[in-house]
C-alpha cells in the first residue's frame, strides 16, 4: 500500500514539476495535494496538463481564488463518498489558459445550473455559503475570461472549466 501511494505521489510530482512550469500554480497545487491526502480524497493532476509561465496580468491572488475555490468545492463535494475523486487539468496551448476541475460528487442540481455563479447560491447546506463561486466568477470576468459549469454525464459530479485569455485586456 505504501509503495503504491509512493508511486502515485511520484507520478503526480513528475507532472507537477516537469509539465507545469509556473511556480505559483505549482505552490497552489502542492498545498491542495496535501489537503486531499489528509481528507483521503483521490486527487490527480491530469497527465495531459502543460503550462509555461503565466502571463503577468494573471496575479497570484486571482489564481488562488480560481484554483483554490474550485478545488476546495470539489473536495467538499466528494468528501463523504467512498471513492471520492477530483481531477485538475491546466493547459496554455493556443490563446487561452484553460483550467478544469472535475469531481465525482453529486453534481450541480439542474435547477441551480444557471444561478450557481451568483452570490449566496449554494447547493450545500449551512449558513454563510455561496461566496466562493461568485468570487471565482468575478475574477474570471476581471480577466476577460469565461467559465463553464456542467455535470459529468458518465461519473456524475461537476465540471468547472475556465478560459482565461493569455493577453491581458
Amino acid at each position: 500500500m505504501i509503495q503504491k501511494e509512493s508511486e502515485v505521489n511520484q507520478a503526480q510530482n513528475r507532472i507537477l514539476f516537469d509539465q507545469i512550469h509556473d511556480p505559483k500554480v505549482q505552490a497552489i497545487l502542492l498545498g491542495k495535494i496535501g489537503k486531499a491526502s489528509e481528507k483521503k480524497i483521490q486527487f490527480t493532476i491530469d497527465p495531459n496538463s502543460s503550462l509555461q509561465l503565466l502571463p503577468s496580468h494573471i496575479q497570484i491572488s486571482q489564481l488562488i481564488t480560481m484554483i483554490g475555490n474550485l478545488l476546495d468545492n470539489a473536495f467538499e463535494a466528494v468528501q463523504n463518498r467512498e471513492n471520492g475523486k477530483v481531477s485538475f487539468f491546466i493547459i496554455d496551448i493556443g490563446d487561452d489558459v484553460v483550467i478544469e476541475v472535475v469531481d465525482n460528487g453529486p453534481g450541480i442540481p439542474e435547477t441551480m445550473m444557471k444561478t450557481i455563479l451568483k452570490k449566496r447560491i449554494s447547493s450545500k447546506d449551512g449558513e454563510d455559503r455561496g461566496y466562493g463561486l461568485v468570487n471565482v466568477s468575478d475574477v474570471v470576468n476581471e480577466l476577460n475570461g469565461m467559465i463553464e459549469v456542467n455535470n459529468d454525464e458518465i461519473d456524475g459530479g461537476a465540471i468547472f472549466t475556465i478560459f482565461i485569455p493569455k493577453r491581458g485586456g
